[in-house]
């Protein structure tokens, strides 16, 4: 997309491959955001939203927690440390759905 060669111009330079993700991430928030809105303006859908964020949400703490788990000489250690806070974020949701399941009503014809 436009959005991720323009990101990438201005941000490779600066930060190299960092930017270079950065600019891809932010270039896909950009498309799903709009194929969000689109979506909504011709067929919508009642997604739940606050759901949604809470979950994506609940991904970035855990991703920001391993980021804060530093490298050194216990590799494997660490390796298992990051693996654990994704386990916990990916059993968290378990449970969420588990206790509250997303509902989808379906019609049936008879």
């Amino acid at each position: 997309s436009l959005i991720i060669v323009i990101l990438n111009i201005l941000l490779i330079g600066k930060y190299g491959y960092t930017g270079a993700n950065i600019a891809t991430f932010l270039g896909y928030v950009v498309m799903t955001l709009l194929t969000y809105f689109i979506g909504q303006k011709y067929f919508p859908i009642p997604y739940n939203i606050g759901r949604i964020l809470i979950y994506a949400g609940s991904f970035l703490l855990a991703w920001y927690a391993s980021t804060k788990i530093g490298s050194g000489h216990f590799g494997d250690l660490i390796f298992f440390k990051k693996l654990f806070i994704c386990c916990c974020s990916f059993f968290l949701v378990y449970l969420a759905e588990r206790m509250k399941p997303l509902s989808f009503q379906t019609q049936v014809n008879p």
